[in-house]
């Protein structure tokens, strides 16, 4: 989403003030994001050991990757 928005602000398009506002709202969102995932890295580290944690990690991540690939380009249907 940030990439399409910059490319709209890039562009001075006349929704460009629009894509501005967009691109800001998604760093945002991004930037909490980030800080949400530290934290409660951090605490998840400090109680369970980090092979643990790591295997678990790769898990659910690599799963919810695969998931939000599906929904976005919409491969239940083939």
């Amino acid at each position: 989403g940030i990439g399409l928005a910059a490319q709209d602000i890039l562009h001075n398009n006349p929704s460009s003030q629009r894509a501005l506002c967009l691109c800001l709202v998604l760093l945002a969102v991004l930037g909490c994001s980030i800080i949400v995932q530290f934290r409660y890295i951090n605490k998840a580290l400090e109680c369970f050991d980090s092979s643990v944690f790591g295997a678990i990690y790769y898990v659910v991540f690599t799963t919810l990757v695969l998931l939000a690939s599906a929904i976005l380009f919409r491969e239940w249907s083939n």
